[in-house]
This record gives structure tokens, sequence and C-alpha cells, in this order.
């Protein structure tokens, strides 16, 4: 059996011991799962006979029963979120990166959130991988990701030919907040894969005519990353390469420390090198807002599998990046 199957009140994943299925009904900041009684459903038994509802709330309490709600959903930050089914309709494939282009129906998201994409390839990889948001284009129903491959579920990812099949939650997470109008242009810092969500934020603050400067760096030229989105949004931005072969040689936090005292609010997602030292520059100068990259399992807070250490008020605990981020304020990330 491969895929994911879907009963009339069930979706799942597929050769599962206990599946978990996205329900019809929600409670505000609670998380409602049909959690199945049986490791396999009986043959011949509709699996949603062998379920039974549980709505589990932030408080950890558990209840049955709760108000009608859209089907084959789930609640997030911004309201609810749905394991949807698109097609491939591009894959633009450069070295190890490719941008795929997904066709259907696209939820509105902002700059910094994500999807949990999986392809439909059976059992193995089971999980859907964090990918973020590229840009969307809600009139024409696509939604775009670029992704790299360093595993075996996003090699998988990579190889989606046209018209193949795709699942996705989202959008997830916790988005950029915009810059107030009026205040002094922001810094926007990428590198690697943290650069397709600044690109995104790139375009929108563009849409709203807000003043900003985008700063990419990268070992190599190979490795600078969507540059003709960026030119497209009519960005010049300001590249660095390890090597000097394309742009200023160095690192990208030295053109940005000498345009620091500029900007009133610095972005950043890449790295985790790049983000400490992006963190160091603006301690106590300037605010800055940091899209922190972890491992997940489910994407929306359930797995606990994401956690990373903040610090607010004093107070040192740990915060899920699906959820609490995947963007953090600079000051209160507090690195493991």
């Amino acid at each position: 059996m491969s895929g994911w199957r879907r009963t009339a009140s069930a979706t799942r994943f597929p050769m599962t011991p206990y599946p978990l299925i996205a329900t019809r009904a929600f409670r505000p900041m609670s998380v409602s799962l049909l959690v199945s009684d049986t490791p396999r459903p009986r043959r011949g038994v509709p699996m949603h006979r062998e379920a039974k509802f549980v709505d589990c709330t932030t408080r950890g309490a558990c209840r049955r029963g709760a108000a009608a709600g859209p089907p084959w959903s789930i609640l997030g930050t911004g309201g609810y979120m749905a394991l949807r089914t698109y097609r491939v309709v591009d894959n633009d494939r450069t070295g190890p990166y490719s941008t795929l282009t997904l066709q259907g129906e696209v939820a509105a998201s902002q700059p910094g959130q994500f999807y949990m994409l999986r392809g439909d390839w059976g059992a193995d990889p089971l999980l859907g991988r964090p990918i973020s948001i590229l840009g969307e284009d809600a009139e024409d129903g696509t939604v775009r990701f670029l992704v790299k491959e360093v595993g075996e579920g996003t090699r998988r990812l990579c190889s989606l030919e046209p018209g193949a099949k795709v699942f996705g939650l989202g959008p997830l997470g916790r988005p950029f907040p915009l810059p107030p109008p009026g205040a002094a242009p922001a810094a926007l810092v990428g590198g690697g894969v943290g650069v397709p969500p600044m690109v995104y934020l790139a375009a929108r603050l563009a849409e709203r005519a807000l003043p900003f400067r985008f700063f990419q760096g990268a070992r190599t030229a190979a490795d600078l990353l969507c540059l003709e989105d960026l030119a497209r949004a009519g960005v010049d931005p300001v590249l660095t390469t390890e090597d000097g072969s394309l742009g200023l040689r160095g690192l990208v936090t030295e053109p940005l420390r000498e345009r620091l005292a500029e900007c009133s609010t610095v972005y950043a997602c890449g790295p985790e090198g790049m983000l400490k030292a992006v963190q160091a520059l603006c301690d106590g100068r300037v605010p800055s807002y940091l899209s922190l990259e972890a491992r997940m399992g489910c994407g929306y807070g359930v797995c606990l599998g994401c956690v990373v250490p903040v610090e607010r008020n004093g107070r040192r605990a740990y915060e899920r990046v699906c959820a609490e981020g995947p963007v953090f304020e600079g000051e209160v990330v507090r690195w493991a």
C-alpha cells in the first residue's frame, strides 16, 4: 500500500502503527485528532469506525466532542491549515537546487512561513519535509519553493516531474513582522536555503514601497540563489562570496556591519553560523528577527521535535520552531 489513504472522515499516513487522522472539528488553541484504537484497521471495516475523537488542548486536557469545522484541516497559528493535493507545473533544476512550482488550492501566506511537503511515493520516507515559501500567486493557484537535495526526502522532491502529485500542509509557522510605514530601511540577510523566505519578504516590502537593503552571502557564485527573482522584483542585492567569484570577497556580515547604523530592523535566514554573527552584530543596537531551521516531524507543534532554547524576561525555556517560530526575535534566541 502506498500514498495517503482517505476514508469518509479521515486522512492518514500509510504504514503507520497508529494512524493520526485530521478531523473535521476544532476548538481555538487546540489540536484535534482521531487516534485509532488498533494498530491496523481490520479487513473489511472502515478505518473511521475504529477511531475515537480526541480534542487535545494546549493545556494537555482531552475532551470528546467539538464544534464543526472545515474538513481535512488542522488548526494553526493563523487559522485553518489543510492537507492539500498539488500538481507540479514546473521543476527548474540547477545543480543540487530545484525550484518547484506547485498548482492547487493556495491559502494566503506571509513571508517566513513554510509548508510540509511530501510526494506520492509511498511509505518511505514517511514524513513531509519543511520547505520555506519562495512566493505565491493566489490568482493562478501556484506556490513556489526552492529545495536543496540533502537527503532522501529532498532528493525525491527535487526529482519530481511536471504533473506529479505533491501533498502539502501549510502555510505553517510564525512569519516575519513587517516594518511600520516611515521606518528607516530594513536589512534583509540571506544565505543558502535561507534565501527564499528573504526573497519573498523583499517582494512583499517592494509591493508596499517599504525601503530595504538585501544582502546575500555564499561560498561561491554557484551558491548564490534566486538572483532572477530579485531582478524581477527590482532588487539590487549586495552579494558576497567567500572565494570572491562574484560580488564582494568575504562574509555577508561584513557589508551588513558597515550599513547597520542606517537600518531600522534586520531580518535574517540562513546557516546557524551566519545567524549567530547577525545576532551578535545587532545585539543592543538594532532589532532583529531570525528565521531558524530545525528537523521537524509534524510541522504544527504536536511532536515537539523542533524545540530550541530561548530566554524571555530572564526565564529560559524551549519553544517550537514550527509553532512559536520559525521567526524569533534575535534577542531571545539562545544557542544550544
